[in-house]
């Protein structure tokens, strides 16, 4: 159980706690940070305006298999969510891609599992759910919604925060660096420049965390880019095209920390909670935080990893 502790705090907080936000008290320039003020200089991300979220009335079926598209979000830092529904599994799968809006519609950039374009129309008195004409391809499968397919806008204002922090966190990010900090019977620190979580598992396994093939398997991800929408979704892209898909609120209604609700119990992984909370720090374009996980079992030990991010314009 510690080791799979230890991929809690070491893989799934890497691939999700970017969503969490320092104090927002404003200097005028913006501000964040628990231990005083620093210069923000983060300005909104380019689809503020236009992002949303829409769930279809019925879900879009491919041409050959039994996966349902259910929503599609358009995300605050320039990218498109597809959500899959596997009928037979009741599996989810979420599928991101780079955007560009033209107008109304939205031309997806090059990809390595969707292409193609959608177009929104806002809804009527006659038909009040907005409408999207959809001609994509994801993995292979068309789907397709000719105009007149309705999806309902479900967008829901209780993000809404004193201050700009949804500005500075409603982004797309990179990881600049990672910073693993280990005491107790593990000991290690060491500061990694990539996104690779591999390398945080091999400093663990190499001080003493006795993680299995398995679990060490499991920390072959690189991430490419995390994307953050200020309508509550957060979606982590990896380099092989694959995605993990969380929700958000905030925590307080001084929005100074947000809580997290993992899908599917974690990202994939059953040992991880479906709920927790994190605090940032922002100066100029890059926000850093540091979570902390206390280990505990065969071996007792306190873990805390540092992230450095920037946000990508």
């Amino acid at each position: 159980m510690a080791k799979r502790f230890l991929y809690l705090a070491m893989v799934a907080f890497v691939a999700t706690a970017f969503i969490a936000c320092g104090s927002d008290d404003d200097d005028g320039g913006g501000s964040s940070g628990g231990s005083g003020k620093q210069t923000v200089t983060i300005q909104p991300a380019k689809f503020a305006q236009k992002a949303g979220k829409y769930n279809f009335t019925e879900g879009l079926k491919a041409n050959q298999n039994n996966i349902e598209m259910t929503t599609l979000e358009i995300m605050d830092g320039g990218q498109v969510s597809f959500e899959l529904l596997n009928k037979e599994t009741g599996k989810k799968d979420v599928v991101v891609a780079d955007v560009e809006m033209r107008d109304n519609i939205g031309y997806i950039k090059e990809n390595l599992r969707v292409n193609g374009t959608f177009k929104l129309i806002q809804g009527t008195k006659a038909i009040n759910a907005n409408q999207i004409e959809l001609n994509v391809y994801i993995d292979g499968n068309a789907y397709i919604a000719e105009e007149g397919s309705p999806a309902a806008c479900v967008l829901q204002a209780v993000l809404e925060s004193k201050g700009e922090i949804l500005n500075y966190i409603a982004q797309k990010f990179q990881i600049r660096s990672m910073i693993i900090d280990l005491k107790g019977d593990v000991k290690a620190f060491k500061t990694i420049s990539s996104a690779n979580l591999a390398e945080i598992a091999k400093i663990a396994q190499d001080n003493g965390a006795n993680l299995t093939s398995e679990e060490l398997k499991s920390f072959q991800k690189v991430i490419s880019y995390v994307s953050i929408s200020r309508y509550g979704t957060i979606d982590i892209v990896y380099s092989d095209g694959k995605c993990d898909s969380g929700t958000w609120n905030w925590l307080n209604n001084q929005a100074d920390q947000m809580n997290l609700w993992l899908k599917d119990k974690g990202m994939g992984n059953k040992f991880i909670p479906e709920n927790t909370s994190v605090d940032i720090d922002f100066s100029g374009k890059e926000c850093a935080l540091k979570i902390h996980a206390k280990i505990t079992g065969s071996k007792n030990y306190d873990a805390s990893l540092t992230l450095v991010m920037m946000v990508v314009e």
